[in-house]
């Protein structure tokens, strides 16, 4: 006598019953990890958050001393108080950059533990370099070693890296946390640059790419990210940028700059490069889902640059070209 479960995938394979056997759901790659090593890790205090704790009683005592100084109108008690207020603020900074080593001294440890407990690979030869336009930027560029793996049979790394702008005082560091990973296809180079991660200014990759190479898309796209490709290869670039695909990633509320180039994809988090495991199941999950997406468009996309440049940002359409494209 047959039992239910033969039973419903009778009617399944042959009467087509809808519902009879729910299909298994694939468990996420994220979910599949082990991340007990990443868990040890320490996580370093946001300086910003330190300050905001300090800065309150930093400008009560600077009111009520200041207030008393000038009452006093001692220069030599004035000149104590700003010693003392800097040798404060350099105190921070040192426990500060103590925390910061150490930080980087456990990554040296559990890094590499976490890719051997899940079966990847631990880079960390030096001279890393990348076609990602990171790379191109600032000064004293540096590169963490890659942890590298596959989400659904495509290739990736995952590392951070440091670039800085300006120099002496006016220094400014960057750090990314970056999943690069490899495409089975060439593709036009694309930036999407979204707009609530610009919190002060504006975005230095979008800056290179530039005003000229800038679209505004129709719908809600626009509201979401700021999209840079070439005009040249404008058919090839929204050919990827479809309005199925467009309203999955709105859906999927991803919160990374995305910029696809050559054959490859780069996933950019402009955050302090502490690791831990939410973090990294988020960039897992952002991968995992745009190799899911582009997997449905590859068996049919070809993309041929017209003019050996890898479908970059930086060709101009030759004056034929570009009077037939645009209708002058």
């Amino acid at each position: 006598m047959y039992d239910v479960t033969h039973m419903l995938r009778f009617l399944a394979e042959n009467f087509c019953y809808d519902g009879a056997m729910p299909a298994k759901t694939k468990q996420p790659y994220s979910e599949t990890l082990d991340y007990k090593a990443l868990d040890a890790i320490q996580p370093l205090p946001k300086l910003s958050l330190t300050l905001s704790m300090v800065l309150p009683f930093v400008f009560v005592a600077v009111l009520l001393v200041g207030s008393q100084l000038i009452a006093l109108k001692s220069r030599a008690l004035v000149s104590v108080f700003h010693s003392a207020i800097g040798i404060c603020f350099l105190a921070g900074i040192i426990i500060w950059s103590y925390r910061f080593r150490k930080l980087m001294s456990q990554q040296s440890t559990q890094l590499p533990q976490f890719a051997a407990d899940n079966g990847l690979t631990y880079d960390d030869s030096p001279n890393f370099e990348s076609i990602s336009t990171l790379f191109t930027l600032g000064h004293d560029q540096a590169t963490g070693a890659r942890i590298k793996g596959a989400v659904g049979g495509y290739p990736y790394a995952l590392y951070w890296h440091r670039y800085a702008t300006g120099y002496g005082r006016s220094r400014i560091d960057y750090y990314y946390d970056v999943v690069e990973i490899d495409l089975p296809k060439l593709v036009p180079q694309i930036y999407l640059d979204h707009r609530d991660l610009e919190y002060v200014a504006a975005d230095p990759i979008g800056q290179v790419f530039g005003a000229r190479n800038l679209h505004q898309l129709e719908g809600d796209f626009s509201k979401r990210y700021k999209v840079y490709f070439n005009q040249v290869y404008a058919s090839d670039a929204l050919t990827l940028l479809n309005p199925l695909f467009m309203q999955h990633l709105l859906d999927k509320g991803l919160k990374y700059d995305m910029e696809f180039a050559g054959k490859k994809l780069f996933i950019y988090s402009q955050e302090s490069f502490d690791s831990n495991t939410q973090k990294f199941k988020s960039l897992f999950d952002a991968a995992e889902f745009m190799v899911g997406e582009l997997a449905r468009q590859f068996d049919t996309f070809i993309f041929v640059p017209k003019h050996g440049d890898q479908g970059s940002m930086y060709t101009k359409a030759v004056p034929e070209e570009a009077a037939a494209q645009f209708g002058w």
